[in-house]
């Protein structure tokens, strides 16, 4: 009888061993998985960026057309993709791992500026746990940005302090501003 036991215990062992490995498999299965999610996003935004650079307009415009009759990407994340890969901190190899599992995340990183971005990851500021809702702590001048309607007009309003806003951020507004006095009357002060 003694053998019997021995032989339970050892069998409650052998399980127990097997238990324990299944266990792990399966946490670095579903990790590996979920790391690929990110890895698909910036694959996908590189290609979707060759397929810009390399095929003539009626192709790329056939492309375009071809995944969204096909329901595959919608325009709009089509464009987003290509921005995350215009990226060069969120397609570098050595980050991929890091980043979230989320295009709409990714495209919010990817129009921050490069070096701070890089710093981020560097200090697991951003990880695979990163949501769009945190990119305002990770990035404070997410938060200092206000836009309010008032009646029949839209006041944004920034920070005094825009030495932390990249120089062609800046541009870029003023841009967007100056194209849009072509339709609207426009005030701006203080930029």
């Amino acid at each position: 009888m003694k053998t019997n036991a021995k032989t339970a215990e050892t069998n409650n062992i052998v399980l127990i061993n097997k238990q324990d490995n299944m266990l792990e498999k399966m946490k670095h299965n579903i990790t590996a998985s979920w790391r690929k999610a990110a890895s698909s996003i910036i694959e996908t935004a590189m290609l979707l960026l060759e397929a810009e650079n390399t095929l003539c307009r009626a192709d790329s415009i056939s492309l375009t057309k071809y995944l969204e009759e096909k329901n595959i990407l919608s325009g709009s994340v089509i464009s987003k993709l290509r921005q995350i890969a215009r990226n060069t901190v969120l397609t570098n190899p050595e980050n991929v791992l890091m980043l979230p599992a989320s295009y709409a995340t990714l495209y919010e990183i990817s129009k921050q500026d490069v070096d701070i971005t890089a710093r981020c990851i560097k200090e697991c500021k951003i990880s695979p746990a990163t949501q769009l809702k945190d990119l305002q702590n990770i990035f404070p001048a997410l938060k200092q940005i206000k836009i309010v309607s008032i009646k029949n007009e839209i006041v944004v309003s920034f920070p005094s302090d825009m030495s932390s806003v990249p120089k062609e951020t800046i541009d870029e507004f003023n841009n967007a501003i100056d194209s849009m006095k072509k339709y609207l009357t426009v005030n701006v002060s203080g930029l």
